[in-house]
């Protein structure tokens, strides 16, 4: 995160914490300007497997679309990095 930026990213947060398809923030720590997530268990490369059935795919792309969709009617891009 850019330094001196917390507050403006603890907003955004606070915005899309509704959000069913965009991840939200459950803590923070302020003093270092730090956001904890809930815990993933694996990633992309872990659903590999499952992401054989066209059904999955479709799905999965969905939901990230219908959260950019949602970032978007709120009047913010995401450049799709970290």
């Amino acid at each position: 995160m850019i330094p001196g930026e917390f507050e403006y990213q603890l907003d955004l947060q606070r915005r899309f914490s509704a959000h069913p398809n965009i991840r939200a923030v459950t803590d923070t720590i302020q003093p270092l300007e730090m956001f904890i997530y809930p815990y993933l268990t694996g990633d992309l490369q872990h659903l590999s497997p499952k992401l054989r059935s066209k059904r999955t795919k479709v799905e999965v792309l969905r939901s990230a679309l219908q959260g950019l969709c949602d970032m978007h009617k709120e009047n913010i891009s995401h450049n799709g990095g970290l």
